[in-house]
């Protein structure tokens, strides 16, 4: 039997244990006891704004467990304690958050890599991540093979990578593959 409740949520690094709440105090959530309770969590402008979209970077993206519980009341009158705990990576899509950060750290890492083993050195690296390194090394590697490589080659290699290395779902390897394909949509 479903009743409105208050859930109380925390948000950690499962790596290391660190309360990535804004306060030490855990989140409450108002439920009214309709629909699915993640769901409405994670879709709530409200939360998404003031706590994901604020906490959402790709040193904690992966890692990111969200535990909550609550109190449901059950069929003979009492209430019944209710916990979860969930990797939020699993069910947070890049597409609904100010996500162009994360995804510039999960792939201009790889275009270093790339740059490398293409030209035999490293690629002079910045702190500050932004559509222009993907266009320059995309350019550097181009002018070196000309029509050897083909753009459609490099995109796959950074999707198999995102799988294979990163761990990305496919929903968020999808979402990663398309900004790439926008960034380079000008590039022959």
């Amino acid at each position: 039997m479903l009743n409105d409740s208050l859930v109380a949520i925390n948000i950690y690094d499962q790596n290391t244990n660190v309360l990535i709440n804004k306060s030490l105090v855990p989140i409450l959530f108002y439920w009214n006891g309709k629909g699915d309770l993640l769901n409405n969590i994670l879709n709530d402008e409200k939360f998404k704004e003031n706590y994901l979209n604020s906490i959402l970077d790709f040193d904690t993206f992966r890692n990111l467990e969200m535990s909550y519980f609550y109190f449901e009341l059950q069929e003979d009158g009492k209430e019944a304690y209710s916990d979860h705990v969930i990797l939020i990576s699993e069910h947070v899509k890049l597409k609904d958050f100010n996500s162009d950060q994360i995804i510039y750290n999960l792939i201009i890492p790889h275009f270093y890599n790339l740059y490398k083993k293409a030209l035999k050195e490293d690629y002079d690296e910045t702190k500050v991540f932004n559509d222009d390194i993907i266009i320059e090394i995309y350019r550097k590697i181009k002018d070196k093979y000309q029509e050897k490589i083909e753009k459609s080659t490099l995109v796959n290699w950074i999707r198999s990578e995102l799988i294979n290395t990163n761990k990305i779902d496919s929903s968020n390897t999808n979402y990663i593959i398309n900004k790439l394909n926008q960034i380079l949509e000008h590039e022959n």
